[in-house]
C-alpha cells in the first residue's frame, strides 16, 4: 500500500479551522471494489475501472490505508 506524503501536507500543514477536505484517486484491487465499512468524509465522485476519484479528508486517508485491498492512494493535483 503507498499513500501519496503530499496528502498527508496537504491535510495537517494550514491554519484553517476545520476538517480539510482534499481530492485524491484510490487505485484499488477489483473493479466491484466496495468500502468495507463505512469511510469518515469519503465521497466518490467517479469510478473507471480499479480507479476511484475521490474527495476525503485525513480520516478517510487512514481508513482507506486499513483496508488491504487498496493498493495506492496519490494526490490530485
Amino acid at each position: 500500500m503507498i499513500t501519496d506524503k503530499y496528502l498527508y501536507y496537504k491535510c495537517t500543514n494550514n491554519n484553517l479551522p476545520g476538517k480539510i477536505i482534499v481530492p485524491f484517486l484510490v487505485q484499488v484491487e477489483t473493479k466491484n471494489w466496495e468500502p468495507l465499512k463505512k469511510i469518515p468524509d469519503l465521497k466518490i465522485f467517479s469510478k473507471m475501472g480499479k480507479i476511484l476519484a475521490c474527495t476525503g479528508s485525513l480520516d478517510s486517508i487512514r481508513s482507506l490505508e486499513q483496508d488491504p485491498r487498496v493498493i495506492k492512494i496519490e494526490a490530485s493535483k
